[in-house]
């Protein structure tokens, strides 16, 4: 498989996502319950909308241009979002563009940063 990182879409079904700490252009992944990301990466669009868990490996940093995390109904509609090694933050840093989210609640296991540059 060849990945072009400004022009590529990958499709994912799958509960990981092993990245290997590279540059995206945008990635799906589709699974509706725990889904796993390994690295620290850097991603154009990043497309979670169905999961119930997402956990990002603990002492990584990934950046994000769009970041679309699941939407709820109401405040008892949640998911968690999570680092995948009790006591080491996971890093999100939105660089541009647009958190995507909607009457959602957050439950944040461990220690996550998320950071909003403008």
């Amino acid at each position: 498989m060849i990945i072009v990182p400004n022009t590529s879409t990958i499709n994912l079904s799958d509960s990981y996502f092993y990245c290997g700490g590279l540059d995206y252009n945008d990635v799906n992944l589709t699974n509706s319950g725990w889904v796993a990301i390994s690295g620290s990466n850097t991603f154009n669009t990043l497309n979670i909308p169905n999961a119930s868990t997402i956990s990002f490996e603990g002492g990584t940093t990934n950046t994000f241009n769009n970041l679309i995390i699941p939407s709820g109904t109401g405040c008892n509609d949640y998911f968690n979002l999570q680092s995948s090694i009790s006591g080491s933050a996971t890093n999100l840093i939105m660089s541009a563009g647009s958190l995507l989210v909607e009457n959602y609640g957050c439950n944040c296991f461990w220690r996550c940063n998320f950071q909003r540059n403008k």
